[in-house]
């Protein structure tokens, strides 16, 4: 079922990467409300609840993460305090209102390969790392619900995004003549946050058949092959660096449970890449 009005959103982490990106390309469409840490602060319960009372939302779209941070590090409490964040909201949603979860594939425990992964091996094993344990505690909760609904985001690259990610750091070191290094080969699933953006929307205005998705790509391609396409796509003449031989885990999603119900046309890598690029391009 689709409904095409406007719709009153709540976007919880407006100025990261993500959310920037939401409220560049749906402003337009929807009535976005992005309110900053300043202004609502969700590890405040009252503060959350009393911010709920004082306005009408239709969807809320949850796309913080505080902090930054590597995933066998736990600085100051992280994963407890990105925990708090999501329970402080949905303790406040009302039934008729939706939420728009973005999880990860790190749910599914990366200290195994995941490969290809679909959405009913979930709960296999318990993550060990802090991150995936967070966005998993919030899954088991959200298996109990009826409105949220879980985008599990494995690569997702594109404009605003920080410089150190594998396909920026690798594009800017391309245009300013670098080697493009690599730690280890593994295989990925990368998603340009366009597709992202437009995967969401499809959410907003729809109902969902389902609690759980992969957003991904649907294509897995390793680091060496993908080093390889942004030298063809910018010209870059120095070497890839691999420093550790082998192959990391796989990380990869089966998307067939998305595809089938969005229906909707991913952009490529190449031209992913090509977009990525000439934004690098206009900061100089």
């Amino acid at each position: 079922m689709t409904t095409s009005q406007k719709k009153n959103i709540l976007l919880i982490g407006g100025t990261g990467f993500i959310g920037r990106n939401i409220v560049e390309q749906l402003s337009s469409k929807h009535d976005i409300s992005a309110p900053s840490l300043e202004e609502l602060n969700l590890l405040d319960e009252s503060a959350v609840e009393r911010f709920f009372k004082s306005q009408k939302f239709d969807v809320v779209i949850h796309a913080a993460n505080m902090g930054e941070y590597k995933a066998s590090e736990e600085p100051n409490g992280i994963s407890v305090k990105n925990i708090r964040m999501f329970f402080s909201l949905v303790r406040q949603l009302k039934p008729h209102q939706k939420m728009i979860f973005l999880g990860s594939g790190a749910e599914y425990d990366k200290r195994r390969d995941i490969a290809s992964i679909k959405e009913d091996e979930f709960d296999k094993c318990i993550p060990i790392d802090n991150y995936g344990f967070a966005k998993y505690v919030c899954s088991k909760y959200i298996e109990k619900t009826n409105n949220i609904v879980n985008l599990r985001c494995f690569g997702v690259y594109g404009k605003y995004e920080q410089h150190t990610r594998f396909i920026s750091s690798a594009i800017i070191n391309a245009l300013n003549n670098k080697p493009i290094v690599i730690r280890k080969n593994t295989y990925f699933d990368y998603l340009y946050v366009d597709d992202l953006v437009k995967i969401i929307d499809f959410f907003i205005s729809n109902k969902n058949k389902h609690k759980f998705y992969n957003a991904a790509s649907r294509i897995s391609i390793d680091l060496i092959t993908l080093s390889s396409l942004v030298k063809k796509i910018i010209g870059h003449k120095e070497e890839i660096i691999v420093e550790e031989s082998g192959m990391g885990k796989e990380y990869t999603a089966n998307t067939s449970r998305l595809s089938q119900e969005t229906n909707i046309q991913l952009t490529s890598l190449e031209e992913g890449i090509g977009k990525l690029t000439e934004y690098y391009r206009n900061q100089h």
